[in-house]
């Protein structure tokens, strides 16, 4: 019997281990382009922005919740290796000091193995949930990478606006020191009027607490980047607004934006959760076999030491079919409710990219006409008040005037430029294009 008993111990032994979801080969399913460790470097101490692809950088590589999510969703990406494996079988070893006296012998010792078998087609629907997760995970890092570079990309271009708004009003207080200048002389000589002298400091007063606001506020909108980048940053001064335009772009398919495919992923869990649950309403399956180890006794005297041999087979049986029933209702309704909410998105994105582009082209337009017409106005009207007031033929006071609707068009004109700046990157964001970039990097 020894050899016999041997062999049987080596193949209950090995279908074991082969069979365990540990040594069985894993399901590899597609991974994320870069793993979490290769696309978060070494974090610099202050992170510098001085072009558009710095933003872009610097939220991409020193982000701590986006490297959270993209190692959450990288591990996600491996889960539907286990999840359509076998479960682990079942080895037991039943010894018997007492033995129990049969027909063969004395019965000593049993050795049993069991192995159940999901229903067909049950560990693959499983391994397409899995699949799905995975997929849905990389769509919420995507989404949350887009989201988190548009906040930054707006506050870089809010810092930039009132970069430049303080330049306006620097140069509009260095004008106001020339005309006191000339005023203060004026009146020196005997033709000029202390008041208007009065004037001009009390203006350059209220501008100097101006741009004392403009920098409270300046760094209010640094501290929003240093809210996305996770890092301190150092934005770099423009020293003249960029050239603006909007482009055109191609018909926008909302179907393709990230909010809408991870949309479609949900409602095709609900789908799959459906089906699934019907699988559980099936019996799964359980074979197994059973060695019986005797001994030869001395009674009766038919024993002869010979094993002895079972096989057997089990089937679950569902019983909670009416739970089950609820919970296929269940995800019946909710992937109707994810439908809905799937063509609301899709309306919505479309309305809002409609809008934001007839808002834009305004602004462009706006932006246009007083560059070309109001501001050289303005520029005309201030030479003939400065000529006129040299001369001794006008009033301060008309210059003043004069010098005062230039510095609100020059104002007027950055918060323009700034309004169609962030317009065109809300209008990338809406369009995908921005989306196209960030996927470069996963």
């Amino acid at each position: 019997m020894l050899c016999f008993r041997t062999l049987l111990w080596t193949a209950l032994i090995a279908g074991t281990l082969t069979a365990s979801p540990l040594l069985a080969s894993p399901h590899v399913s597609s991974p994320l382009k870069a793993s979490a460790a290769s696309s978060f470097p070494a974090r610099p101490d202050t992170v510098s922005i001085a072009h558009p692809r710095d933003v872009i950088e610097a939220v991409i590589h020193n982000n701590r919740s986006l490297e959270s999510l993209l190692q959450s969703a990288d591990a996600a990406s491996s889960r539907s290796g286990y999840v359509g494996a076998f479960p682990d079988p079942t080895l037991m070893i039943t010894g018997q000091p007492m033995p129990v006296y049969t027909a063969r012998g004395k019965q000593v010792v049993q050795i049993r193995a069991e192995q159940m078998i999901p229903y067909p087609g049950k560990l693959r629907l499983m391994e397409e949930m899995a699949d799905l997760e995975a997929e849905l995970g990389q769509d919420m890092v995507q989404i949350y990478a887009v989201e988190a570079l548009l906040e930054a990309q707006l506050a870089v271009n809010e810092h930039h606006r009132i970069e430049a708004t303080k330049n306006v009003v620097t140069a509009f207080s260095e004008r106001l020191a020339e005309y006191e200048g000339i005023a203060l002389r004026k009146y020196e000589g005997g033709a000029g009027d202390p008041s208007a002298v009065l004037k001009l400091q009390m203006e350059q007063s209220r501008l100097v607490q101006t741009l004392i606001d403009l920098s409270r506020e300046q760094e209010t909108t640094r501290y929003r980047v240093e809210k996305v980048v996770q890092q301190p940053v150092r934005i770099a001064v423009r020293s003249e607004l960029a050239s603006t335009t909007t482009t055109e772009r191609t018909p926008m398919d909302a179907s393709s934006r990230d909010e809408v495919k991870a949309l479609e992923k949900k409602e095709a869990m609900a789908a799959v959760r459906s089906k699934l649950l019907d699988f559980y309403n099936r019996p799964d399956f359980g074979v197994s076999i059973n060695w019986i180890g005797i001994v030869k006794s001395d009674m009766p005297a038919s024993s002869d030491g010979r094993d002895a041999l079972a096989l057997g087979m089990a089937v679950r049986i569902p019983l909670g079919q009416s739970a089950n029933k609820a919970k296929k209702q269940e995800a019946e309704l909710q992937r109707s409710a994810i439908e809905a909410e799937r063509l609301s998105v899709v309306h919505s994105i479309e309305t809002v990219y409609a809008n934001q582009t007839a808002r834009t082209n305004s602004d462009l337009r706006s932006l246009r006409h007083l560059e070309s017409s109001l501001l050289p106005a303005a520029e005309a009207l201030i030479s003939t008040s400065i000529s006129a007031y040299s001369n001794g033929k006008g009033d301060l006071l008309d210059l003043l005037d004069a010098e005062r609707s230039r510095f609100q068009l020059e104002k007027e004109r950055v918060d323009i430029w700034a309004r169609v700046e962030a317009g065109n990157l809300i209008l990338s964001r809406i369009s995908g294009e921005l989306s196209a970039i960030v996927s470069t990097y996963f």
